[in-house]
């Protein structure tokens, strides 16, 4: 999604942060399957991992998480 903001003068194009979703979940269907719930609902970068072990070494601060 974009948004155009009228400045004086000028356009200013705005574009949301798109959110970051990571999904944890052994069974490949499931995790496939909440993978594309989440691309539908707008979310475009989704990590995915099989276990908590896998899952974290793809997190860059624990904050990341939340």
């Amino acid at each position: 999604m974009s948004v155009l903001l009228e400045q004086p003068a000028s356009l200013v194009a705005y574009r949301p942060n798109k959110p970051t979703a990571m999904v944890v979940v052994a069974d490949p269907r499931v995790r496939s399957t909440v993978t594309r719930h989440l691309w539908a609902l707008g979310v475009r970068d989704v990590i995915e991992a099989s276990s908590i072990a896998e899952a974290r070494p793809r997190v860059g601060n624990p904050r990341d998480i939340c």
